[in-house]
C-alpha cells in the first residue's frame, strides 16, 4: 500500500530521511509536492523519481521552504510502474482547481473511468 507523509517545512535532512523510510517499503516510485500559500492561491513545486537520487531530492527540499510538503512512496498494486505513474498526478483537466493528486488507491469502476473520459477528463495514469 502507498504511504502519505505531511510535514511542515523544517529540516532537510529529516524530511530527506523519512522519505527514505517510505520509499524502503514502498519502491516503485516517490514524489515531494513543496505546496506553498502565496495571493490567497496555493502554488507548488514537485520533485518525483521512480528510482529517487537523494542527493537531488535533499537538494530539493533544501532549496524550498513552503507551506507543507507532501511525501508521497508508490507501491504498484495495480497499473504499471515508472515516472508517469510515479506520484504526485499532474491535472491537466481545466475544469479541475487543482494542479496534483496524491491518492492512496486507485479507481476501479470501469465505469466511473469511462464516464469520466466520456465527460472529458483525461487521465493520465493506468492508476488514477
Amino acid at each position: 500500500m502507498c504511504e502519505i507523509m505531511v510535514v511542515g517545512s523544517g529540516d532537510a535532512e529529516n524530511i530527506v530521511t523519512g522519505a527514505k523510510k517510505l520509499y524502503q517499503r514502498n519502491s516503485d516510485g516517490v514524489g515531494i509536492v513543496a505546496v506553498y500559500r502565496s495571493d490567497g492561491e496555493f502554488k507548488y513545486q514537485v520533485y518525483k523519481a521512480e528510482t529517487p537520487n537523494w542527493e537531488s531530492a535533499r537538494e530539493f527540499v533544501k532549496w524550498h521552504d513552503p507551506w507543507r510538503f507532501i511525501v508521497h512512496a508508490r507501491l504498484a498494486t495495480c497499473g504499471g510502474t515508472g515516472y508517469d505513474e510515479t506520484h504526485p498526478i499532474e491535472i491537466t483537466d481545466d475544469d479541475v482547481d487543482v494542479n496534483y493528486v496524491v491518492h492512496n488507491g486507485h479507481v476501479q469502476d470501469y465505469n466511473l473511468r469511462s464516464n469520466l473520459k466520456n465527460d472529458g477528463h483525461k487521465l493520465n495514469t493506468s492508476v488514477d
